[in-house]
């Protein structure tokens, strides 16, 4: 038998050898659970490409910053909306990576500026 639970960000499984598990949470779980098989591997393809999590957590699924993505996220939640705010289609998603884009505006750090190549690589993948 598992049960699951969520801690910290991070989904812990048990089973029935008192054994944990640990996986690493995926922003992309919040922010595109309803996204076609094409954003996901964009996703995947710009987390590789830039070395940078567009939720802004690093594997251990601790957050490392506010993304301007995991911002619009919580907006949409406080405004009794959905946190999946990359919608179902290929184009919803490159319309909210457009609008992260411009509202990160230029880069004032290094943080940042990594942010915003994540952003660039995901949109090239969504073409």
């Amino acid at each position: 038998m598992e049960v699951r639970f969520t801690t910290n960000n991070c989904a812990n499984l048990y089973n029935n050898k008192g054994v944990r598990a640990r996986k690493s949470y995926h922003g992309l779980d919040i922010l595109g659970s309803s996204s076609p098989k094409e954003v996901k591997d964009a996703w995947n393809k710009a987390e590789k490409a830039s070395g940078v999590n567009g939720y802004g957590m690093n594997s251990d699924g601790k957050m490392t910053q506010l993304t301007t993505l995991f911002a619009m996220s919580m907006e949409s939640r406080y405004n009794g909306e959905e946190q999946d705010i990359l919608g179902n289609t290929v184009y919803s998603a490159k319309r909210t990576v457009q609008k992260a884009l411009d509202r990160l505006g230029t880069p004032q750090n290094s943080k940042e500026k990594k942010e915003k190549d994540f952003y660039e690589y995901f949109l090239s993948y969504l073409a």
